[in-house]
């Protein structure tokens, strides 16, 4: 199977955006940021919330806390962690301080604490787009050959890949800096308040429906 194509010309997105920016000017009507995503995305935090509570509530089975997660759960999960994505790039709101608060906010429900990590190295793989041992969301030579081509191996490829993008990031991790520390003050008073308020059930739905949002 074949792996990579090695180039070395300069990467294409720069040119092919100034090309495009040349020949359609109007499109610059569509730059900047829209402040919808604030006031979708605290209703969709209020909604897993809520379903959580509600299976915490109901003290739900373990079938239909996985069920629940599966379908509802990761759909709402994948749209916070979309809403961090958006703030990372701050899209959501004119200034980035605010952008960062909104990413917090997305991130409640996932009970990891990811935000900010998101953005600071998801940042750095815009910067280095396709350059090899740096950019932070290029799947290693040794990835691409454990998966390959075969359907069976990129469903669970797919399935799992928050694992597989965890791991993979993990060679690039640095010491946190002063916003990673802040959101994990945040985050991991959350999550516990999380467990103790919505209980097991609840707190299982949150889990899982951040481990499905991937393939969503």
């Amino acid at each position: 199977m074949r792996s990579f194509e090695w180039v070395t010309r300069a990467e294409p997105h720069r040119a092919r955006r100034r090309r495009i920016v040349r020949e359609h000017p109007e499109i610059r009507a569509l730059f900047g940021y829209d402040r919808r995503t604030i006031a979708v995305t605290l209703a969709v935090v209020l909604a897993q919330f809520a379903v959580a509570w509600l299976l915490g509530v109901c003290a739900a089975r373990c079938w239909v806390v996985t069920l629940a997660a599966a379908t509802f759960g990761a759909v709402l999960s994948h749209w916070c962690a979309m809403a961090i994505h958006e703030a990372a790039h701050d899209l959501a709101a004119r200034r980035v301080r605010s952008n960062k608060v909104l990413a917090l906010i997305a991130n409640l429900p996932m009970v990891l604490p990811v935000a900010m990590s998101f953005r600071r190295y998801h940042l750095a793989h815009h910067a280095l787009l396709g350059v090899a041992g740096e950019d932070t969301d290029l799947p290693r030579s040794f990835e691409v050959r454990l998966i390959g081509t075969g359907r069976a191996r990129k469903l669970l490829w797919l399935f799992f890949y928050i694992v597989a993008y965890l791991g993979r990031a993990a060679r690039f991790a640095k010491l946190p800096n002063r916003d990673e520390w802040i959101n994990l003050a945040i985050q991991l008073p959350a999550a516990w308040l999380s467990w103790r308020l919505l209980s097991a059930p609840g707190f299982t739905y949150l889990l899982l429906s951040t481990a499905y949002s991937g393939p969503t």
